[in-house]
């Protein structure tokens, strides 16, 4: 089953159910598993095809880890290293710009 074809099921589960498919749905769906790019395709082909389409989806999904339940302790985790990578990337982007700057003649003006 193509990466693809998960989130078209995860989808279809999830409408199934209910409820509105949406990124982070099929994302808790499918155990984080499926690249951002790949999840945003599979979305946006579910909701472009016809309801009989939809209808010959298959819903048989290879089994996914349990989803890490959400404590205060483990979003404070996260959110640290979410931190630490925004402040690598400042950090990388800061040397980049003067990089740059150092490559770019001055204008007297």
């Amino acid at each position: 089953m193509s990466l693809i074809d998960k989130v078209l099921a995860a989808a279809k589960s999830i409408a199934d159910e209910g409820k509105q498919p949406s990124l982070a749905l099929i994302k808790a769906r499918t155990a984080n598993k499926i690249p951002m790019p790949i999840l945003i395709q599979g979305l946006q082909t579910f909701r472009s095809l016809p309801e009989a389409e939809r209808a010959k989806i298959t819903l048989s999904v290879e089994p996914t880890e349990p989803t890490q339940e959400l404590t205060l302790e483990n979003l404070a985790e996260r959110l640290a290293i979410l931190e630490q990578q925004v402040k690598h990337l400042q950090d990388k982007n800061q040397h980049l710009e003067q990089q740059i700057d150092s490559l770019t003649p001055e204008e007297n003006g």
